[in-house]
């Protein structure tokens, strides 16, 4: 009878669950790291400077503003250009008319 008990029982198993639940009351470095990262995340991120999502987001929508103001600049920039050159080309023909 005490060798069927012993056939019929999952000692090895049993021995198994019995460490994993262990393990998983004792602390570790891994899980003590994650509990302070977890209740000191907000304070980490402003003393290091980190970024966040939305401050991505924000820079993200500030490129893109001024990328779009540099496009009207340079179309600014190109169109005065234009126009000084006209000018340049008419003072020319003015100091001819002129006699200069």
């Amino acid at each position: 009878m005490t060798a069927e008990l012993y056939e019929n029982h999952d000692y090895l198993g049993d021995v198994s669950g019995a460490f994993s639940d262990l393990a998983g009351k004792i602390p570790t470095f891994e899980r003590s790291l994650d509990q302070y990262f977890d209740a000191h995340f907000a304070a980490i991120i402003d003393e290091w400077g980190l970024l966040t999502e939305n401050d991505l987001a924000d820079f993200d929508g500030r490129l893109a503003t001024l990328s779009g103001e540099i496009d009207r600049l340079y179309g600014a920039q190109v169109a005065v250009e234009a126009r000084a050159k006209a000018l340049d080309a008419e003072i020319t023909t003015l100091e001819a008319a002129h006699g200069h």
